[in-house]
């Protein structure tokens, strides 16, 4: 067990040695804060702006350490982005209605964020939290 714990902090000490985004007394950290959109539809080929081919998506605003979702905060919004996901365009109500009606897209009132973005970094932190925590409980062996 002790192999595995160690192995698990050579690994993390690894990353945070390795990178060089944020520091905190030294220790260099990877986040990222701010929006972030994911594809829900793909739409047909045609549909292009500015001669670039968009597709359906939600716009959120997150908060991730080491790429791995913490939080999402803010109000969630439907969106058209473009295939490298670096770019969105706002929707408004006619605009989305048009889409609805034109590529039978199904949406709901509020837009949904996907599971990994909304609750699959919490089970990567807290199993991460727990086995540091199980790693320090003092062995019953002697």
């Amino acid at each position: 067990m002790k192999k595995a714990v160690n192995s698990l902090l050579l690994v993390i000490g690894f990353i945070l040695v390795s990178t060089t985004s944020a520091s905190a007394k030294g220790i260099p950290i990877v986040y990222s804060n701010g929006p972030k959109c994911t594809m829900t539809t793909q739409l047909p080929d045609s549909v292009e702006i500015d001669g670039t081919h968009v597709n359906f998506g939600v716009k959120f605003d997150q908060f991730s350490i080491f790429w791995v979702p913490m939080w999402n905060y803010g109000t969630t919004e439907y969106v058209l982005l473009n295939d490298k996901k670096d770019t969105y365009y706002d929707l408004d109500k006619d605009d989305l209605a048009y889409l609805k009606e034109t590529y039978q897209i199904e949406t709901d009132k509020d837009p949904s964020i996907p599971f990994w973005d909304k609750i699959g970094g919490k089970f990567i932190w807290g199993g991460v939290l727990l086995f540091v925590i199980w790693g320090m409980l003092p062995s019953r062996k002697k």
